[in-house]
């Protein structure tokens, strides 16, 4: 999902709409546990694309700003950008905002990896970052990215701004069949089977015939 904002934009918050996100306390990642990389595709999940500097500039104007929300890997989510300020400079701080959340009952949890994405104009290529981490959702925490990772000041040069991410949840809930099967209550012992194969060496996709053991087959 891909959206573009300008000056001409009507200024909408959608991400907000329902009540204040849940936040913990601001994460702090260590520069040498973020893995920056490049690369030429974009992100498949999210895009937002800010037309010009001045506009970027007006938006962060306030402390925070929720972009569309998108769906992915199952839920919906929120690009967050927040403010902040460390020794008079102003830094970008993206983070990931889970949505429509009703319907998550209580002490839900989700856990995903979330990479977050900038285009650089001069190398025409997205830089790519992210920790490795699995970041863990949760009614007490909705929000969850990196604080201060970047100087606004290294937007300056850009005419456009161009940010993605990317969410794979790896604990999905899925509906999940049991199957157990233990050998030892069959006692191959006493019931052995044999199967010749002959030219091995040669043969492929094997399977045997048939057979029963104990009440299975």
């Amino acid at each position: 999902m891909a959206t573009t904002i300008s000056n001409q934009t009507p200024k909408s918050n959608p991400a907000t709409a329902n009540e204040p996100a849940k936040v913990a306390a601001r994460e702090e990642t260590k520069d040498n546990e973020i893995a920056v990389t490049w690369r030429e595709e974009e992100p498949a999940h999210y895009i937002l694309q800010i037309q010009s500097l001045p506009f970027l500039l007006e938006i962060l104007s306030e402390s925070q700003v929720a972009f569309e929300a998108f769906e992915a890997s199952g839920h919906k989510w929120s690009l967050i950008l927040h403010r902040e300020y460390e020794n008079e400079h102003v830094y970008l701080s993206p983070y990931l905002r889970i949505m429509d959340i009703q319907h998550l009952g209580h002490n839900w949890k989700i856990d995903a990896l979330i990479k977050f994405f900038v285009y650089h104009q001069g190398m025409n290529r997205y830089i790519t970052i992210q920790d490795g981490k699995v970041k863990r959702f949760s009614a007490k925490k909705e929000e969850s990215g990196f604080s201060r990772l970047m100087l606004l000041t290294k937007f300056i040069q850009e005419n456009t701004c161009k940010f993605g991410v990317e969410v794979f949840v790896v604990n999905p809930e899925k509906e999940k069949g049991e199957c157990c099967c233990s050998i030892l209550d069959l006692h191959p012992e006493t019931n052995p089977v044999t199967w010749p194969i002959e030219n091995f060496s040669n043969s492929s996709g094997l399977r045997s015939f048939e057979f029963g053991m104990g009440n299975s087959e």
